[in-house]
């Protein structure tokens, strides 16, 4: 039988709208509450749970900052207001994402994760996120077919946008320019961090400028475009 969205209250998933460092301290999470509100969804592993941004505060080293993130498990709880210990953990290890799961996760956040800054978006990464962790299939791209399904969502943007994404990632020709990596805790919620990767020059070590939407690539395309057009035109 189906849970109830009150039965699974505990349950809430997380969303982030910037990329977030991990440390290698273990460190500790409390969560108290939505950044961007909430809508619900149906899927093929929970029944109706909320979907949406949280936000809280981890602490590490004695050190408190704000923290946004998402969730990677759909059926372990936690609570409100109370902190839980969490470990880094490396990818391939146990209780880690497996390298191909990093390298889509890293890929989605690539194309997607620095705009999150509505329901609508934090939703659609949210699920994005359940896709790559828990699809068992070649399904990877499809939130409609496979072991991990949406059969229902409250508003379709989310599922709309959560697919487009997935389809952006897939390609290969996506490069990642963040590393994904995933805050392990025995008793509670999972979450996945983002790192930016870092570039080597002849100079030193330059971190990867964070893209502000996919609509970037599209325009440096269109750019490369012109670019072509006015040399052949030139030549004539």
């Amino acid at each position: 039988m189906k849970r109830s969205l009150t039965a699974l209250a505990a349950l809430l998933c997380l969303g982030t709208s910037y990329a977030d460092t991990v440390s290698v301290a273990d460190q500790q999470i409390t969560i108290t509450g939505f950044s961007h509100g909430y809508t619900t969804v149906d899927t093929s592993l929970t029944g109706w749970v909320p979907l949406g941004g949280l936000t809280g505060a981890r602490v590490i080293d004695g050190i408190s900052t704000p923290f946004l993130t998402y969730c990677t498990e759909i059926t372990q709880g936690f609570h409100f207001n109370t902190p839980y210990a969490y470990a880094p953990v490396a990818n391939g290890e146990a209780h880690g994402f497996t390298l191909q799961q990093a390298d889509l996760l890293g890929r989605l956040y690539t194309v997607a994760g620095t705009g999150v800054d509505s329901l609508d978006k934090s939703a659609a990464f949210q699920l994005a996120v359940w896709e790559i962790v828990h699809e068992t299939t070649d399904e990877g791209a499809s939130l409609s077919t496979g072991s991990f399904q949406v059969e229902a969502i409250a508003t379709a943007q989310p599922l709309a946008l959560a697919s487009e994404w997935l389809s952006w990632a897939s390609n290969p020709e996506i490069a990642s320019e963040y590393r994904a990596s995933r805050l392990y805790s025995p008793s509670a919620q999972d979450f996945v961090t983002f790192t930016p990767l870092q570039t080597f020059t002849a100079t030193g070590v330059n971190d990867v400028p964070e893209p502000t939407s996919a609509a970037l690539a599209v325009l440096a395309l269109a750019g490369l475009g012109l670019g072509r057009k006015q040399r052949q035109t030139a030549k004539r």
